[in-house]
Parts: C-alpha cells; structure tokens; sequence
C-alpha cells in the first residue's frame, strides 16, 4: 500500500470544535439573558459568567478569557477558527485547532505560521523545566509545534517571523546586543511571505551574518541558520557546553575557518531536510514484518494501531525489554530493529521510543474526547501509515547518527 491523499482533513476535530462553540455561544446568550445590566464592570460580570455557565468540560474546556469574553457579550464564529496541520510529539503530526479565541495561550505561534498558507521551518529545543534547561536535543519542524512538543516547555526558534513591524529602535538594539536570532532585526532577504499573504522577515539578524560572512562572503541567512541546526547537534558541543545548558538556552559558537562553517551548516541542512521529510524516507530495509497466522494484509484494520510495546525476554534471570522487535497490535510484530537506532535521543526518549509513546489511543478524562491515531491513516488514505512510520524513523535514527559521527571536530 502506498501514501495517499488527504481526504477529509480533522472531521472529528471539526465535530468537537462546532459542538463546542455552539455550547459556548449558547451561554453567551442565556447569560445576557439573566445579566442584562451593564453597569458593573467587565471583572465583576465576568466572575458573574464564571459562576452561572455549565462548566462542564464534556461541553466546553473554559478559562477566564472565555468568562470575560462572556462578558462581554463576544460569540465565537466560523472566523475566529484555524485549522493547521502540526506537530503534537515529534514525528507525531495531527490536526489542530489553532485560532487563538479558542486557545488558551498561543504565545507568538501566529507570528510564527499565521495561517494555513504560511511556510517556515523552527528549531525546538528540550527544555525539562522553567527552572532547569537540562539540554537534550534539538529537533526540527515544518508545521506548526506545540509549545510542549516534548511534554516539557519546547522553546522553539524559527527561520522567519510573520507580519512584524518593528521600530527602528527596536532594530538597532537587536543588532547592536550581537543577537543570533531576533524578532526585531532588520533584514535584507526580506520576502513578501510566498501564498501565506503576511509580509514575514528572516529570523537571522544582519548583525549575525556579518560576523559569519568574515568567515566566507557568499555565506546567507539560511547557512547560518542550518549552521546553528547542525551545531546543536555536535557531541562536541554538548560536552563542552553541559554545565550552561542545564542552565540556559543555548549560545552558539563561531567556528574560526569557513571549512568548519560549511560542514556544519550542510550537515545541519541535511538534517533538517531529513527530520521534516520523514514521511518521504524509505523504510529501514532489513525489518522483518511477522504476521499472525490469517491476518489479512489487505484489510485496513490489520494496520490499526492501539499501544505498540517491546516484548519481555529474559537476560541473566531477569525480564527485560527486547528492543529488536516490536509488537505493533495482534496481527503483526516488527523485528529486526537495530539497538543502535535507539542512539539518536529526543529530551526524554528515543526517536523510535516517541513513536511508540506518541501513536496509541488516548482518551482525554475531562472531555472524554477520544484521541485516535489511526484516524490521521485513515484520513490521508494510507492503512500503513504507522506501521511504515515505525521503519521511516528507524532509517532517520541510523541516517542521523551517521551525519552527527561525520561533523567536524568543535575547537572551542
């Protein structure tokens, strides 16, 4: 079987989203209907809407901008939704709904991909806590990224910043602190934002590229963002740097010649290129795919997925995890998994261990909204899309650590 088209994009994400905002919308209106007056102000009706609506979270997951909005007398339409494709977990894509009346807290992820047209790449560092760094791992991404894309706080640095208008001031101080990467710099590759229709700026500042073009003239903005993509990924790095990341996000060193320059930013290119083009890389060819005896391979529910996990062997007398096979439902169980695959570490996990971790059924307690990841298969036509999304990674892990074993030497 091989990858199909989408066709009906987050119809269930469309189900909840309406259902939703038609209960919402509905206590807007009994709401005026029971606090007509307007004399208090908006604190006090708001505390008023926060004791009167159904709280119920089957219904609504609410939060005190939905009790002003109450308030306020504000009903949520079609307008105010904003389905994008993005990254929940890595290598995990889903359907969300992004519009920021009907998210809590967004940040600057609308200056990051304002629309479902806009284009930009991001590199997400693993950050374990607000107090704590604890660096481990960068990872890239093409489509929008939850702010927790590795369960703890993921601070993400994109290559280009939507609809900004900075001062001067403002970009004068940029350049001027010798920032790497700023939301107010000026910039001279600025594009007009391509299909998204939103002016957008590199994420580079001039003030960073000149320190690089020393190294070489012909060096842009995108080499020394690749640059920065493919440092964070040096062993070299990490170690010199460990006691700093546990504390701080991560300052990048100028090599001094532009040969260590080059071997970076092409690593970190190609890098990028293979962390957002997974879906595209063949599977892991030496798998073995063992199948129950009469599963049919023809059937899409022999492709349903609903907790994959290694099977249990036992090693000097005690049960451990056989992390050369997985058994990915009843019908079928994968083997012959390299164990150095599980080397390229995310945060917590492997990349192959957030597959695992990241595509099984959930259900939410509070909403009883079932998250289901075979529906993201069954949407894009592809019954196989996990089972070969499992060997797809394990060709990235073992492709990445080959990249990463071929960086220059970091003399710091």
């Amino acid at each position: 079987m091989t990858r199909g088209t989408t066709t009906a994009p987050g119809e269930k994400l469309d189900s909840n989203v309406e259902r939703m905002i038609d209960h919402y919308n509905s206590q807007v209106d009994v709401f005026k209907d029971v606090h007509p007056g307007g004399d208090k102000s908006t604190k006090a009706r708001a505390e008023a809407a926060k004791a009167f609506v159904d709280l119920d979270p089957k219904k609504f997951s609410w939060d005190r901008a939905n009790f002003t909005d109450i308030a306020k007398g504000v009903r949520y339409r079609e307008g105010d939704r904003l389905v994008l494709e993005a990254t929940y977990r890595p290598f995990h894509r889903r359907w969300v709904e992004a519009g920021r009346r009907l998210n809590n807290t967004v940040y600057q992820l609308p200056r990051i991909f304002p629309n479902a047209d806009a284009e930009n790449l991001t590199i997400g560092v693993h950050r374990r806590s607000a107090a704590e760094f604890a660096f481990r791992g960068a990872h890239w991404y093409s489509d929008l990224p939850d702010v927790d894309v590795w369960v703890d706080p993921t601070p993400s640095f994109p290559r280009y910043i939507y609809d900004l208008a900075p001062s001067a001031d403002a970009a004068q101080a940029a350049n001027a602190q010798g920032e790497l990467f700023s939301d107010a710099g000026t910039d001279s590759n600025d594009t007009d934002g391509g299909d998204s229709g939103q002016p957008r700026r590199h994420n580079v500042t001039d003030h960073a590229l000149a320190l690089y073009r020393t190294l070489d003239s012909k060096i842009d903005k995108d080499d020394v963002f690749f640059y920065v993509y493919g440092i964070l990924h040096s062993p070299d790095y990490r170690s010199a740097f460990a006691a700093d990341l546990k504390k701080s996000l991560p300052r990048i060193p100028q090599v001094d010649n532009a040969e260590d320059f080059w071997g970076f930013s092409n690593a970190g290119r190609e890098l990028a290129e293979l962390h957002t083009d997974y879906e595209d890389v063949e599977p892991w060819p030496d798998l073995a795919y063992e199948y129950a005896t009469g599963a049919d391979k023809d059937d899409p529910a022999t492709y349903r997925v609903t907790k994959m996990k290694h099977p249990k062997v036992k090693l000097d007398g005690e049960s451990v995890e056989d992390r050369t096979r997985i058994i990915y439902n009843e019908h079928i169980t994968i083997g012959n998994i390299p164990e150095a695959a599980y080397g390229y570490e995310l945060g917590s996990r492997s990349a192959i261990g957030w597959v695992m971790e990241a595509w099984r059924v959930r259900t939410d307690k509070a909403s009883g909204i079932v998250n289901d990841p075979n529906d993201w298969a069954t949407e894009h036509n592809d019954p196989t899309y996990i089972l070969d999304l499992i060997g797809r990674v394990v060709t990235v892990s073992m492709r990445t650590i080959e990249i990463v074993e071929g960086l220059p030497k970091l003399s710091l």
